[in-house]
């Protein structure tokens, strides 16, 4: 008999063991000797498993850190939107200063243009030169 609660009790303490198996371990430490403490263990169990059980409370903490990653979530989403905003209005800027650079640019050879065009009518006026060289002459003041 000790044999048997021996070889039981090795199984129950590897978790091997059935139901039935465990019932008769419990009914023959119940009729042996010098298990004293095993009985207690199993009487205890089974006060505790007729015991209703009471309403657990389980605490905040876990929520609380799924609160804090729902708003780490939304702090990137407001970061990510506002340097997504900058970088536009950065990029929308440079666009205007280049479009004012060229405006000017094209303002400046229109200028350009326009004085070749006068130079070029200026041209018959040189012929006209020769007139002066009569006072450069006689160097005649007036």
């Amino acid at each position: 008999m000790n044999s048997r609660i021996e070889e039981l009790l090795e199984k129950y303490w590897q978790a091997k063991t059935s139901l039935q198996e465990e019932e008769e371990l419990k009914d023959l430490l119940k009729s042996a000797d010098g298990f004293d403490e095993l009985n207690l263990l199993f009487a205890g169990l089974d006060q505790a498993k007729d015991e209703e059980p009471e309403r657990l409370i389980l605490p905040q903490s876990k929520s609380s850190k799924t609160i804090r990653i729902q708003w780490i979530g939304w702090a990137a989403v407001i970061l990510m939107s506002l340097a997504g905003t900058w970088m536009y209005q950065e990029n929308a800027q440079s666009r205007a200063e280049e479009a004012a650079y060229r405006e000017v640019m094209q303002a400046l050879a229109l200028v350009q243009g326009n004085l070749e065009k006068g130079r070029g009518q200026l041209e018959p006026l040189k012929e006209l030169q020769h007139l002066n060289k009569p006072q450069e002459l006689f160097d005649i003041d007036q």
